[in-house]
């Protein structure tokens, strides 16, 4: 059988961040440390190899194969074969010099290694370069005040090649000539060790690890560490979805008293703002002030956006809080109803109003509708009048008539043609006109005001 040495390009996420050197500033704790550190390797040009599994034989060709070693004292790269220590219980230790998950299990493995020396190899295995194991093992030795007693397997690939794994610590053992089990670690002690050498089951936890993961990708996305499906917890906001439209909408469980979902899909920034305050969802946009100086946030104002909230059932008020801080940190803007003196459009009579009181018949309402003889409303009260032109004009609306009466109003099919529309609005006893009036509004400003 013919093995090919060959370098990996890989990346790497570290728990500990390491700049120009290894850092050894780990705290200790049990074997496994504290939690598992993830790495993800490319994959290679050259020929594959096949993983080795749980009860696979190790194949002749391993056993003789020379690994570079490094060790404390010698300060150069020496080898190592497997063979040498084919009769004893061979534990393959994964690691790297930034975990620190691997780093802290050392001092127990080592004290593992020394008392069943004659029955038990531990050799860690990393792809990191003889020279920054070099520099490792020095920092070691001032950390821990104890010399690190263990050779390491260093820059060689084979390994990884035959036992496969995504995150480290990540441990292999090997009990007369087979693969008997692999583990994170956690579960090695000195029990089980000697357990193992005497030839007892172990009944060791497997290792589960997919290999198709791959941190550097968002989580589920493209079913990458599943489906998503037992997900807590989680603030999306994206771009526009095409061939959706718009949705907005806030789900409750059983209880209506409380919310734990909340999605819109295709919604300028103000609209997602609305959905969130309840009370102005129904504000027109004559009552909607945006003061952003920001020109970077004033050009998105008019995009679309996707924003979806998922949390464990809670209070409504709770929920919605958490919804004003994501839209919040999102845009950095700043959203509040306020009561100002704004300019409006006052609607009141101009002495003949009587002329618009209804003449009986069927109620009528139909404002948004054009139609030959233009928008018309039959024997309704004159505030849905007011709403009307309110939703419409550029200015808020304020009826100031004082009639209780229901009307009979005709309006031009344009609205926004001012001119037709007081023309229209005088032949039928009423007017428009300008003045500042005291006003609920919907504020957005930019976060540092």
């Amino acid at each position: 059988m013919t093995r090919k040495y060959f370098p990996f390009c890989f990346y790497v996420l570290v728990s500990v961040l390491c700049l120009g050197r290894p850092l050894l500033a780990y705290p200790s704790g049990s074997l496994g440390g504290g939690g598992a550190t993830p790495i993800v390797n490319n994959a290679s040009e050259a020929d594959s190899i096949a993983p080795l599994k749980i009860g696979d034989q190790i194949p002749d060709e391993l056993w003789e194969m020379a690994f570079p070693i490094v060790s404390a004292g010698t300060g150069k790269v020496q080898h190592l074969k497997l063979g040498d220590s084919r009769d004893k219980l061979i534990i393959l230790d994964f690691w790297a010099t930034w975990c620190a998950p691997c780093i802290s299990s050392f001092p127990v493995m080592m004290d593992l290694q020394e008392e069943f020396s004659e029955n038990l190899l531990l050799l860690p295995v990393t792809r990191d370069e003889p020279s920054r194991i070099l520099q490792f093992i020095n920092r070691f030795a001032e950390n821990y005040n104890r010399s690190f007693s263990i050779p390491t397997v260093s820059g060689s690939t084979i390994l990884h090649e035959l036992f496969p794994h995504k995150s480290i610590p990540h441990y292999v053992l090997i009990n007369k000539g087979n693969v008997i089990a692999v583990t994170d670690g956690s579960q090695i002690n000195k029990e089980i060790i000697q357990r193992l050498i005497e030839g007892e089951d172990s009944k060791l936890e497997t290792k589960k690890e997919d290999m198709t993961f791959d941190f550097r990708l968002p989580l589920f996305v493209n079913g990458n560490g599943g489906q998503g499906i037992n997900i807590e917890y989680r603030s999306i906001l994206s771009g526009p979805i095409e061939g959706v439209g718009k949705i907005s909408t806030v789900l409750s469980p059983k209880s209506q008293k409380l919310l734990e979902r909340a999605v819109s899909t295709n919604a300028t920034i103000v609209q997602l703002f609305k959905m969130v305050y309840h009370e102005v969802s129904r504000f027109p946009d004559n009552r909607i002030i945006i003061e952003i100086d920001n020109p970077l946030i004033r050009q998105k104002l008019d995009n679309k956006y996707c924003y979806e909230l998922m949390m464990p059932a809670s209070p409504v008020t709770v929920f919605r809080n958490k919804m004003i801080m994501d839209l919040e940190e999102y845009f950095g803007l700043h959203a509040s109803t306020e009561l100002r003196e704004v300019e409006c459009w006052i609607m009141g009579g101009n002495g003949n109003i009587k002329k618009s009181y209804s003449k009986g018949g069927n109620a009528q309402n139909n404002l948004m509708m054009t139609t030959p003889s233009g928008r018309v409303l039959q024997n309704e009260g004159i505030d849905r009048l007011a709403n009307f032109l309110d939703r419409q004009l550029e200015l808020p609306v304020i009826n100031e008539t004082y009639e209780n009466n229901n009307v009979d109003i005709t309006l031009p099919n344009d609205i926004k043609d001012l001119k037709a529309l007081s023309i229209a609005l005088n032949k039928q006893g009423l007017e428009l006109h300008k003045e500042t009036r005291s006003v609920n509004v919907f504020v957005i400003t930019d976060n540092q005001k």
